[in-house]
């Protein structure tokens, strides 16, 4: 059975953040034990890829994925909750199931 994971992250923004984003998605994409959702989030004010790349195809299908899955299942629960974002200082306690990535300088 495969592992249902949701990554939060910039994936689609020209950003360190969302370069480093593209990283981590292509990493949990290639892993043949995880079924991978993707929900994308703006990063400030940032603009988004425009060219068309495989990548980016792979983020939309896993976006569009999220999606449907979340309109058919408003309570849709993850096993690992991968999120990409600066670290909050104040929100130290995860439980295992979740990871919190931050791209260092």
């Amino acid at each position: 059975m495969k592992i249902k994971t949701l990554l939060k992250a910039p994936v689609l923004t020209q950003s360190g953040y969302g370069r480093h984003s593209r990283e981590v998605f292509k990493a949990l994409y290639e892993d043949p034990q995880l079924d991978l959702y993707v929900e994308g989030l703006n990063w400030g004010h940032c603009s988004h890829l425009t060219e068309d790349s495989e990548i980016k195809n792979q983020i939309k299908g896993c976006i569009e994925k999220h999606v449907v899955a979340k309109q058919q299942n408003p309570n849709l629960q993850f096993d690992l909750f991968v999120h990409v974002t600066i670290p909050d200082r104040k929100s130290t306690r995860l439980n295992s199931s979740h990871s919190s990535v931050s791209r260092m300088p």
